[in-house]
């Protein structure tokens, strides 16, 4: 559960807004320059969207890849150790090996690099 709660903070806080603000038309160089700044855009330049996207957004680039990590790290060991645990432990922790594994290839992408630059703009 804790790394699909990760993925979906990312899907939420960067890239949401990221394809809501038709950025998709623009090339990843352009966002990750920072010529639109996150802050200007929607949700962040309503009242209430400021804070939630602002502190979720940056729980979600500060802690999320050592939150990732840990979870992954959790589902190995839960795996290496707990070989004769039953079919459904075995099967939760190996969606949390894969999506944590995903998300920390998103992170380490073009397009996840270029989002997390352009957050922190």
């Amino acid at each position: 559960m804790l790394a699909l709660g990760c993925a979906a903070a990312y899907g939420v806080f960067l890239v949401l807004p990221y394809y809501v603000n038709n950025l998709d038309a623009l090339s990843l160089e352009d966002i990750g320059a920072g010529y639109h700044d996150p802050k200007d855009l929607w949700p962040r330049d309503t009242t209430l969207g400021g804070i939630v996207f602002g502190v979720g957004g940056l729980m979600a680039v500060r802690f999320g890849p050592m939150v990732t990590l840990g979870a992954l790290s959790w589902a190995l060991v839960g795996l290496w150790k707990d070989a004769a645990a039953g079919w459904r432990f075995r099967g939760m922790s190996l969606v949390a090996v894969v999506v944590a594994l995903g998300t920390l290839v998103w992170l380490v992408s073009p397009f996840g690099a270029a989002l997390v630059s352009w957050w922190l703009d």
